[in-house]
């Protein structure tokens, strides 16, 4: 068994088809991916994946060619997740997205800081 952190995603594959689902893919740092699947379930509609959609996460398990067996899953801290300014100061994990927006500068503020 080996440990991988990365990103877990969920796509809809073989769209329109029969065969239609939604597969969990964890996706590197490096950029690497894999469909996720846990031993004794078939990778597709596993709702195992759902809470942890668009999450840094830790997975121990084994790779087998381009699928990867999962046998342990959890989050990771905040360390992969964006940070703004706002949330640092505060020290919250993540931010809302409007907090990661450019602050807008006028003219006032450009004249006050001569």
């Amino acid at each position: 068994m080996e440990t991988y952190n990365g990103v877990l995603s969920l796509r809809l594959m073989n769209e329109g088809s029969k065969s239609e689902a939604v597969y969990a893919y964890l996706t590197l740092d490096s950029g690497e991916e894999y469909i996720l699947y846990r031993k004794d379930n078939f990778p597709a509609d596993d709702d195992y994946f759902v809470p942890f959609k668009g999450k840094a996460v830790q997975v121990l398990g084994e790779v087998e060619d381009e699928y990867m067996v999962v046998e342990e899953l959890q989050l990771l801290t905040s360390s992969l997740a964006p940070k703004c300014q706002n949330c640092q100061q505060k020290k919250r994990a993540t931010c809302a997205p409007n907090n990661r927006r450019a602050k807008t500068v006028t003219l006032y503020d450009l004249m006050r800081n001569r």
